[in-house]
């Protein structure tokens, strides 16, 4: 047991801190018994008499014995909270010397366990801790990897983008040509294969890439104008009938060029898996919902595209 030190440098008794260790499983538990809203750290553990008869003898010892830390400059470590799954990530050296900091709103519990022990030899996790300060997150990986891949996922996100989309859907009204559809998207494409080529190997123009896929976009824009209309609807405009039927053809037209110029530089061995590989599912899951106006709707229109993708005909072919 540990006792929780606030901010006001007295205990609060109504903490309770405690850990266990056994071999490599290590737990650290924190209860607030209380209302009131309460922060601080627990860093010694609550003395123990542990002399024989009337021999007094008072043990304490540090979370970073108790836990088997190590303090070293690159090392850092990472644990999940049971509670709601999220990770977490502190540097050794603020563990073995200031103890573990935690924030209790009234009677909040964290268990933290599944912990790992991280060297980090690029920087890359020192970054990401100093990033968070303290937050927790569903996946340190997955944040370290975005980190990592910022700028191509930042390109990403301007070329499929909620405000291309809207575009698209409402081409009809606007009667664009195929020359200006190729302005709207080639900028931000090329943006994005520059990117993307200084990870992956891409010699493909944008344009070359695009046209297909304006193609299609015209005939089922032809397609879209032909469709009965709600009866207070005008002609030539886009109702939300319209937008769930069509969002997910015009979304997967976007994304089409690229596991086209991937397939060409031989780094795609699933129609979809890029998706995943450059961690790009939840953009293209974010943007559907936007569009759609519901999560699961959204979840469910990028599922389709992601089976449009891995089972479309070869990728060298027309979209």
């Amino acid at each position: 047991f540990y006792d929780f030190h606030t901010q006001h440098v007295h205990v609060d008794e109504n903490v309770f801190a405690y850990s266990n260790r056994a071999g490599g499983e290590r737990s650290l538990i924190f209860y607030n018994n209380a209302y009131n809203t309460t922060s601080g750290w627990a860093k010694q553990s609550t003395g123990l008499n542990q002399g024989r008869g009337d021999e007094g003898r008072v043990i304490s010892k540090s979370l970073a014995d108790s836990l088997g830390l190590r303090r070293e400059e690159n090392v850092f470590y990472a644990f999940r909270d049971r509670r709601d799954g999220l990770e977490y990530i502190r540097h050794s050296k603020q563990l073995c010397d200031e103890g573990m900091f935690v924030e209790l709103h009234g009677y909040q519990w964290y268990a933290f366990i599944d912990w790992r022990e991280i060297v980090d030899a690029d920087g890359s996790w020192g970054k990401l801790a100093w990033h968070l300060e303290g937050r927790g997150v569903e996946s340190l990986d997955y944040e370290r990897r975005a980190r990592e891949l910022a700028p191509v996922l930042d390109a990403f996100r301007a070329y499929f983008s909620v405000d291309h989309l809207k575009l698209l859907l409402v081409l009809p009204e606007t009667h664009a040509t195929e020359t200006q559809l190729l302005d709207m998207l080639r900028g931000s494409l090329d943006e994005f294969l520059r990117a993307f080529s200084a990870r992956v190997s891409i010699h493909d123009d944008a344009a070359e890439l695009l046209k297909p896929c304006v193609h299609s976009l015209l005939h089922w824009h032809r397609q879209m104008s032909l469709q009965p209309k709600h009866k207070t609807a005008k002609a030539d405009t886009v109702d939300d009938a319209d937008r769930a039927r069509w969002v997910v053809p015009m979304a997967y037209a976007l994304l089409k060029p690229i596991g086209v110029a991937l397939a060409r530089g031989g780094d795609l061995h699933d129609g979809a898996g890029w998706l995943d590989a450059w961690l790009m599912t939840r953009d293209v899951a974010s943007v559907l919902t936007n569009l759609l106006g519901d999560s699961w709707r959204g979840e469910q229109a990028g599922r389709v595209v992601r089976t449009a993708l891995r089972f479309a005909e070869h990728p060298m072919h027309r979209v």
